[in-house]
């Protein structure tokens, strides 16, 4: 029952190359740099120790197992709450490290990837990376000079961040493709060295329409094959020079965000019934109308994208997956109403309720940007979704009646809401919107006129016994029926 929140056991065994097993490390209350480079040098080491623990701490395993050369089985790594530098250079240079762990956590932090991988040279394909909001640093230098790797995870973000992707695949030898990167939005550094001496590569899709000035591609395809393809989005307004390797033949394609789901092993979706105008498109083949059939996608069929153009959205036809295999989903969830104008599109009718009710494999959401809300138009949206780690963004700031009328019940992986810009409620707006999400413990709410009826009623029901309630300082609302018991209160006026 020792508290372990302060203790720290950071180079422990540095260099002790006749350490061949390690200590159990059962702690699951970790502290800043806990197990920093703990068994750093350890080249007889062949096994690693058991790490439990699901919430991190800053540094905890940078470094820990630096050049464990004989290093063949990694631990499983459950943690869906990581801290900035948490596996910083975790793994580097494990050169008989030949799997990766799962990683799980959809949402990232600082340098939370950097160099987790490099040169671990025997390692063959990497683990799945679903997180869609990119941070700083992020997955720089991940799989670098990881020679042996031949398929690189899929990369979903649209909007990235600054040196996100800096040098992860650098001089990895053996990759031929490189992962679609359907990002439009682009950082400082964020495709820097990226795929540089990647030798064998020769296939690149990459949908950014504009650099906007920015240093983002400095050297990133260095040296990588003679001859290859380079797909571009059709909208773009730079040149070629620089960016694309020469003698490379380049092709365009529609860069449109739209509704992609990917899985690592086959799986299937199908509609409970035919919505207007829906249709599909599978590992980049034809479109073609989606009605109630059965589309199998996943694994090495690749992955699915739906487009539409019907102004009621799917209004209340609900996808279902035909086994439990992880379901990543991305995308513009307005490229359903219209994906030739999803930007413009009006959705003041568009209806998206009960879309994903009881999808269990569903791990992440679709974007939901549109601020102009129809009555109904989230309701049920997500229910039941257990496998949800994180929610998309709600950026309206006017509501409509029942828009998020029990959104996210059920979801009991969610830990943080979206946060909640509107000032005024609506009718039923968040009636049970996070009724039995266990896990949660983090909402932040500016209303200040709550006088709507039942918009609040049962809203967080059976959430965490303990979180944190961010509330507008200028409300004058009681917290009682409205922020869980136990929870502490932060007064905010931004």
């Amino acid at each position: 029952t020792a508290n372990t929140s302060e203790a720290k056991f950071k180079e422990l065994f540095k260099d002790c190359t006749q350490l061949t097993t390690a200590p159990d490390l059962p702690a699951t209350t970790l502290a800043d740099s806990c197990y920093y480079f703990m068994f750093r040098g350890c080249s007889s080491l062949t096994q690693a120790p058991a790490l439990p623990a699901t919430t991190l701490a800053k540094f905890c395993y940078q470094g820990m197992f630096h050049t464990c050369s004989s290093l063949t089985t990694a631990p499983e790594l459950p943690a869906t709450t990581l801290a900035n530098d948490c596996y910083t250079s975790m793994f580097y240079y494990c050169t008989a490290l030949a799997e990766a762990p799962e990683l799980p956590a959809t949402a990232l932090a600082e340098a939370c990837y950097w160099s987790m991988f490099n040169g671990c040279s025997s390692l063959t394909e990497a683990p799945a990376l679903p997180a869609t909001v990119m941070v700083l640093n992020c997955y720089r230098n991940m799989f670098y000079r990881c020679t042996s790797l031949t398929s690189a995870p899929e990369l979903p973000a649209i909007t990235l961040a600054e040196a996100c992707y800096n040098a992860m695949f650098r001089s990895c030898t053996s990759l031929t493709t490189a992962p679609d990167l359907p990002a439009t939005t682009l950082a400082y550094g964020c495709y820097s060295n990226m795929f540089a001496g990647c030798s064998s590569l020769n296939y690149v899709k990459m949908m950014a329409p504009d650099f906007n000035g920015l240093t983002c591609v400095n050297n990133w395809l260095d040296n990588v094959s003679s001859t290859g393809t380079f797909v571009k989005n059709a909208a773009a307004t730079w040149d070629n020079t620089g960016v694309v390797p020469e003698g490379w033949t380049v092709q365009t394609a529609d860069g449109t965000p739209y509704v992609t789901f990917t899985a690592q092993a086959v799986q299937t979706l199908q509609m409970s019934e035919a919505v207007s105008s829906l249709e599909y498109s599978v590992n980049g083949g034809a479109w073609t109308t989606l009605g109630t059939n059965t589309v199998t996608f996943g694994g090495t069929n690749g992955k699915l994208r739906l487009r539409g153009k019907s102004s009621e959205g799917t209004n209340g036809a609900t996808i279902s997956f035909g086994n439990t295999t992880p379901v990543f989903c991305s995308g513009d969830i307005r490229t359903l109403v219209d994906y030739e104008n999803y930007e413009t599109t009006n959705t003041g009718s568009a209806k998206f309720n009960s879309l994903f009710s009881d999808c269990s494999a569903l791990v992440t959401a679709p974007d939901l940007p549109a601020t102009n809300l129809a009555p109904n138009c989230y309701t049920g949206m997500f229910g039941n979704c257990t496998s949800l780690t994180s929610a998309p963004k709600l950026p309206a700031t006017t509501l409509s009646d029942f828009c998020y009328f029990m959104m996210f019940v059920g979801c009991t992986s969610l830990t943080q809401a979206p946060e909640l810009p509107a000032t005024t409620l609506t009718l039923y707006c968040y009636y049970g919107m996070f009724q039995n999400c266990s896990q949660l413990s983090y909402i932040r709410m500016m209303a200040t006129d709550i006088s709507a009826p039942n918009c609040l009623n049962y809203w967080v029901y059976g959430v965490s016994s303990s979180g944190t309630f961010v509330k507008n300082a200028a409300a004058t609302w009681d917290n009682t029926g409205v922020v869980p018991e136990g929870w502490a209160v932060e007064l905010r006026n931004d």
